[in-house]
């Protein structure tokens, strides 16, 4: 009994760790996947190299052809056209008061297609906006606090009381467009927030770049067919667009899983050591109680080969009934 409950107590254990781990794993996968960047990304070749200094640089345009020949792409299930772009949220002012002005990271987005293409970043918005022309965005939860726009813009406020987006386009030059606040952005990610989600024509019009965007979000139907797809769509397209995967956008979490797991198997050797010490205790007092018993074995004729393998077959049996109990614990 001794050895049974410490086994199972050590297999229930290990199970336990590892689906700990592997749920904050997934999580953390679905949270960047499914709610972020998207399983593959569409840009132009070399866009990762002026990012930070130019990201609108390399933009392409937003065609149904292009559309239709990636969709056309065997494991390919939607897709999402999005434009990153650095801007200034300027809030109207109060009186002889100025009003607030904060940087953002946005994501424009056509709101229908990027709901379609990340399953659960509609889980993160309060309210979408009516479409991809209207002059709304979504603003991350604490900034809205920050600033006094936790609640929607009122229908009824006129539009020289919207809060001005204020961006440079490819050019450099400065362009504003009013807008009003129509959800409220949550995350799971840590650090600061100033980001939001523009409306895809709406940042169009911002950056002169109508009919033009810089990356496509593409979902896959079947994750495990990732990198199968990935290539098949690199094919496609040519060498004139580069598709990476998420885990290509985000090695830092690779890095993390890595550090996890080898914790994980770091503290499982220990659980182990700890139940082979007690096991072995145990199953060393069986043998000691038993000497006459091996001793009368022995006087009949057994062979000591004969009665070494009564123990390991009784250890074995306790070892895969308690294991099984673990399991099933």
């Amino acid at each position: 009994a001794l050895s049974m409950g410490v086994l199972a107590l050590g297999v229930a254990s290990l199970v336990l760790m590892r689906g700990v781990i592997n749920g904050v794993q997934g999580g953390n996968r679905s949270m960047f996947i499914d709610a972020t960047y998207g399983p593959l990304q569409v840009h132009r070749a070399g866009y990762f190299d002026v990012l930070e200094t130019s990201p609108l640089a390399l933009d392409f345009q937003d065609s149904e052809a292009l559309r239709g020949q990636i969709l056309a792409v065997p494991g390919v299930r939607a897709l999402s056209p999005r434009i990153h772009f650095a801007a200034m949220l300027s809030l109207p002012d109060v009186g002889e008061q100025a009003g607030p002005v904060t940087h953002l990271m946005m994501t424009a987005v056509d709101p229908a297609l990027e709901q379609a293409a990340l399953t659960r970043r509609a889980e993160w918005v309060t309210a979408w906006p009516a479409s991809a022309d209207a002059p709304e965005l979504v603003l991350d939860r604490q900034l809205a606090a920050a600033l006094g726009l936790s609640a929607p813009t009122p229908e009824d406020t006129p539009a020289e009381r919207w809060p001005a987006l204020l961006a440079a386009d490819r050019e450099e030059a400065l362009n504003g467009v009013a807008v009003k606040v129509r959800g409220l952005l949550g995350s799971g990610l840590p650090g600061d927030r100033r980001v939001a989600l523009l409306t895809l024509g709406t940042a169009q019009v911002l950056l002169r770049m109508e009919g033009r965007v810089t990356e496509y979000a593409v979902a896959v139907r079947d994750p495990a067919q990732l990198e199968p797809v990935r290539a098949q769509l690199q094919g496609a397209l040519g060498p004139g667009f580069e598709v990476h995967r998420w885990d290509t956008l985000m090695p830092m979490l690779n890095e993390i899983e890595q550090g996890q797991n080898v914790m994980s198997l770091f503290l499982a050797a220990i659980v182990i050591g700890v139940v082979l010490l007690v096991v072995a205790n145990a199953l060393l007092m069986t043998v000691m109680d038993r000497v006459r018993e091996v001793g009368t074995l022995l006087a009949l004729g057994m062979r000591r080969r004969a009665v070494v393998g009564l123990f390991v077959a009784e250890a074995a049996v306790l070892g895969v009934v308690a294991g099984l109990i673990g399991l099933a614990a």
